[in-house]
């Protein structure tokens, strides 16, 4: 939740420094909340989170709470020529970083369709600023899609090197496991985890144990 603090940091520095512009209060009072959201997850059980089923639903909901924020804070600032519109890129940059890509084009949607609305209900921009920032967006979101993409490549690679052996390629214990919770909808026991293990070194052994 860094990130959420950082940024509301610094929009309240700009609020500051441009306080004699309009809409000022309104602006605070949207940080204020802001901060109060961010506190109240801060103090969630993230483990449990990060560990659910929901990991995913979470994140993508925490990044269109920023994109939201953004958007508003824009409007009141007045429009598509504010500064605050740049804050648009961070939830695409964070989301480059860990999302897997159907998240991460999500985040690139909802980012272009908040910079439309920004222009469309606060204007503020010439059509031709419009469609060169829409435009940008569009391709900085297109290059952290393509960064979630390789991602998502080495987590498969990963998967498979965690699931199988390096000597013959068969699947070890943990492979063995994944298999048993796709078919039955539940991890093993105890009893089976062990039984699943002698398996699994049963199947790599011949291998193993071949001259070289």
């Amino acid at each position: 939740m860094w990130l959420s603090a950082a940024t509301i940091l610094y929009f309240g520095a700009y609020c500051a420094i441009t306080w004699d512009r309009p809409h000022r209060a309104g602006l605070v009072l949207l940080l204020v909340g802001a901060a109060l959201a961010t506190l109240g997850i801060a103090r969630a059980p993230m483990e449990r989170v990060l560990r659910s089923r929901f990991v995913e639903h979470f994140f993508l909901s925490w990044s269109a709470s920023l994109v939201a924020l953004v958007g508003l804070a824009s409007v009141l600032d007045g429009g598509a020529r504010s500064a605050l519109a740049l804050g648009l890129f961070l939830p695409l940059a964070f989301a480059s970083l860990s999302y897997p890509l159907r998240s991460m084009i999500a985040v690139g949607v909802m980012d272009i369709i908040a910079f439309l609305l920004i222009a469309a209900l606060a204007g503020g921009a010439s059509f031709d600023y419009t469609m060169f920032f829409t435009a940008t967006l569009a391709t900085f979101a297109w290059m952290c899609a393509w960064q979630a993409l390789n991602h998502d490549r080495h987590r498969v690679e990963l998967a498979l090197v965690s699931r199988t052996d390096p000597l013959t390629g068969a699947l070890n214990r943990r492979g063995f496991a994944a298999r048993f919770q796709a078919e039955h909808g539940r991890p093993p026991t105890p009893i089976e985890s062990q039984a699943l293990a002698q398996q699994a070194n049963l199947e790599t052994r011949e291998d193993k144990h071949e001259p070289r």
